[in-house]
């Protein structure tokens, strides 16, 4: 006897992690320069987290998680200042 959309979902559990790395080049220019490293990490630990189940009671798949949001992505960068 529940009421509709009474159950919850999988949870959501999301570690990003950011470092950069700045440093001074003073041969590049006459004024000097500072070139920065920087490295994004999403999904640091790489956890499943599924989408809400399926919550239709016609379909074959009720009650099943059929996606997964994004897997861990990384991005580099390099930027220099002048």
């Amino acid at each position: 006897n529940l009421g509709r959309n009474t159950f919850d979902g999988p949870g959501l559990a999301n570690v990003n992690l950011n470092v950069v790395k700045s440093a001074h080049i003073p041969w590049f220019v006459r004024e000097g320069a500072t070139v920065q490293l920087r490295c994004e990490v999403f999904n640091l630990l790489n956890r499943v987290n599924l989408t809400n189940v399926v919550n239709d009671l016609s379909n074959s798949l009720f009650g099943k998680s059929t996606a997964q949001s994004l897997p861990r992505s990384v991005t580099l960068g390099v930027r220099i200042q002048f």
